[in-house]
């Protein structure tokens, strides 16, 4: 996305809703007790196949 084409309202209006959705998944890391650790599929893959592999 390129911001420098953008007016100074949209580019406000950007900042606004990056704010909030970085607040509201703050939150939700709090509400769940700890923190929440995204993994990728890629890394599913490999977790899998060192358990096929050493189990």
């Amino acid at each position: 996305m390129d911001r420098s084409a953008m007016e100074r309202i949209d580019r406000k209006a950007l900042a606004a809703e990056t704010s909030a959705l970085k607040s509201e998944a703050d939150a939700y890391n709090r509400s769940g007790g700890g923190t929440v650790v995204y993994i990728s599929t890629a890394g599913i893959i490999i977790i899998v196949l060192l358990l096929i592999i050493l189990l």
